[in-house]
């Protein structure tokens, strides 16, 4: 494996940990909605500093499409992750089922732009 595909991967698994980090430890949490919004902007600065040198590392090897659902995948991955053992809610057997759904379809659609088994666009 070309060591830029490596870094995608691991930019981007580490940046949508930051994420879901971001998005919903402060918000859950905190008494003050100024404080949340300070500290969540402060998260997506370093989720951002992981996530796009990645991309930028994977653009010429990776499609854009993929690259793309590999970033979706791995954030609901991790906010379910967040939502289990930070929160400790439970996460209910239809989302597991729902989301798993839409990461097929999301990678049936990867796997077509990137075969070209479908060559017509709009």
């Amino acid at each position: 494996m070309n060591w830029k595909i490596f870094a995608f991967f691991i930019l981007t698994i580490a940046a949508s940990a930051m994420y879901a980090f971001a998005n919903f430890k402060e918000s859950f949490q905190s008494k003050s909605m100024f404080l949340a919004v300070v500290i969540s902007i402060g998260f997506a600065a370093c989720e951002y500093s992981l996530k796009i040198p990645g991309f930028f590392l994977a653009r010429k090897s990776l499609s854009p499409i993929f690259i793309q659902v590999f970033w979706m995948v791995m954030t609901f991955i991790m906010v379910i992750i967040f939502q289990r053992f930070y929160i400790k809610e439970k996460v209910h057997i239809h989302t597991l089922i729902i989301g798993g759904v839409i990461i097929a379809l999301l990678g049936i659609e990867a796997f077509f732009v990137q075969k070209k088994l479908f060559p017509m666009m709009i």
